[in-house]
């Protein structure tokens, strides 16, 4: 996902929405704003009725909304959000990178009546910003394979960013230059500031 501006992420705002609900129980995972001190922000959570299988509206008892985990995100970056889920232990990495494991009550991604919701749901605001590459296996990843995704993809963006072109002439728009990389802080540099500057433009 790329945010469109540092105020992307709405209050529960979805950006990733999976499972479904019925008129019997309710079993879904959201990735979404978690803004509570205003109605965006740049924080987001992975949440949802996770631990038990009621419904909101009947059985209460049966229902509980818990947040698994939260994560940040900087405004016009790319960052490559990643769930695997296995019988009931789910993973969430945020850029190649084991963010937290949590268990829940059944499994949320298994099913015929699972849906995948990308930006929107059927109350809150939409995500503000961009979506590319959207995966699904039919295995769930592991650690080193999460990681080495990310990797691939990281390096393709960096060719496909600069490309191999023979003069200046041929690049038309300002490059939007990462400013981390695997966990790092990125600092450009130039020599010919007249035709590029550090901050890509």
């Amino acid at each position: 996902i790329k945010p469109d501006n540092a105020k992307a992420f709405h209050s529960n705002g979805s950006i990733l929405g999976l499972g479904y609900g019925d008129s019997k129980k309710e079993n879904w995972m959201s990735v979404s704003g978690n803004y509570n001190s205003g109605e965006y922000g740049s924080k987001a959570r992975v949440w949802g009725n996770l631990t038990k299988t009621g419904r909101f509206d009947s059985n209460a008892k049966e229902y509980e909304l818990k947040t698994q985990t939260e994560f940040t995100a900087e405004e016009k970056q790319w960052m490559m959000l990643t769930i695997t889920q296995l019988q009931n232990t789910v993973s969430f990495y945020v850029n190649g990178e084991f963010v937290n494991v949590f268990e829940v009550k059944d499994e949320v991604m298994n099913g015929a009546d699972q849906g995948i919701n990308l930006g929107v749901n059927f109350w809150d605001l939409e995500f503000d910003g961009l979506y590319d590459d959207v995966n699904i296996y039919d295995t769930a990843l592991h650690a080193d394979q999460v990681r080495a995704l990310y990797v691939k993809d990281a390096d393709a963006n960096a060719i496909g960013m600069l490309g191999e072109n023979e003069s200046y002439d041929y690049i038309t728009e300002d490059l939007v230059l990462p400013k981390t990389f695997k966990g790092h802080t990125l600092t450009w540099t130039s020599d010919k500031q007249d035709k590029i500057a550090v901050n890509g433009e």
